[in-house]
């Protein structure tokens, strides 16, 4: 039997468009994360977090955003997020399956899209 696979949502086909718009319109400056830095690049409440994890292997296409919705203390931000939906999760860590998004998908990247 064959299963019915619909593909992404609407919203995540659209994330690598949305980020290129914010980008080329001088909305937003898209900066590199690394895993490591709890800060995400200094991101601010409003910013977006971008993820290329394209099956464990970035392909420069992102493949879902969620937005920057709380800083803790030490300017460690959240998200919220639909898609699954996730309301103020740390920005890498996947709240659906309990653990790192960089250990569950190796090869994957963030980007802070800082918006102007």
């Amino acid at each position: 039997m064959k299963l019915y696979n619909p593909g992404p949502t609407k919203a995540a086909a659209s994330a690598d468009g949305l980020v290129k718009y914010l980008v080329s319109t001088g909305r937003a400056v898209k900066t590199n994360i690394t895993w490591s830095d709890n800060t995400a690049s200094g991101a601010k409440i409003g910013d977006v977090i971008a993820y290329d994890w394209d099956n464990g292997r970035a392909d420069g296409i992102i493949d879902h955003v969620a937005l920057v919705t709380d800083l803790n203390d030490q300017g460690y931000p959240s998200v919220t997020q639909h898609s699954p939906t996730q309301k103020n999760r740390y920005w890498s860590y996947s709240e659906v399956d309990h653990d790192w998004i960089e250990k569950l998908t190796p090869g994957a990247r963030a980007y802070l899209v800082h918006i102007q």
